[in-house]
C-alpha cells in the first residue's frame, strides 16, 4: 500500500502538470506580430493557395503554414521565430511590417 506522503506528492505533481499545460495553452501571439503576418501575406502572390490558413485563428496556436513560434522568457506571448516558406511558389515583396516580428532574425 502506498504511503499518504507518496500519494500527496503524486497529487501535487499532477496538479502542477495540469497547471503548466493550461498556461501553455493560454499563450498566444503578440497582436503586433499577427498584424505583421497578415501584411506579409497581403504582399505576397500565392498562386497555389499555400497560405490559405493564414486567416484562421492565432498564427501560433492554429499552426499557420510555415509559421514557427516559440516562447520567449521575457514576456507571456508566443513569438514567431521562423518562417518556412521555401518551395511554395510565392512571389512578391515582403511588407515593411515584417520588422514588427521582433524575435525573427531578418
Amino acid at each position: 500500500m502506498a504511503s499518504f506522503g507518496g500519494f500527496l506528492y503524486a497529487a501535487i505533481l499532477l496538479l502542477l502538470c495540469i497547471f503548466h499545460v493550461g498556461v501553455i495553452r493560454g499563450q498566444s501571439i503578440h497582436p503586433t506580430e499577427a498584424n505583421a503576418l497578415n501584411a506579409i501575406k497581403g504582399s505576397l502572390i500565392d498562386p497555389m493557395n499555400n497560405l490559405k490558413n493564414w486567416n484562421r485563428g492565432d498564427p501560433c496556436k492554429s499552426n499557420w503554414t510555415g509559421v514557427i513560434c516559440n516562447k520567449i522568457s521575457s514576456d507571456t506571448y508566443l513569438h514567431v521565430t521562423h518562417l518556412e516558406l521555401l518551395k511554395m511558389n510565392l512571389s512578391g515583396t515582403l511588407a515593411p511590417e515584417r520588422f514588427y516580428v521582433e524575435q525573427f532574425d531578418w
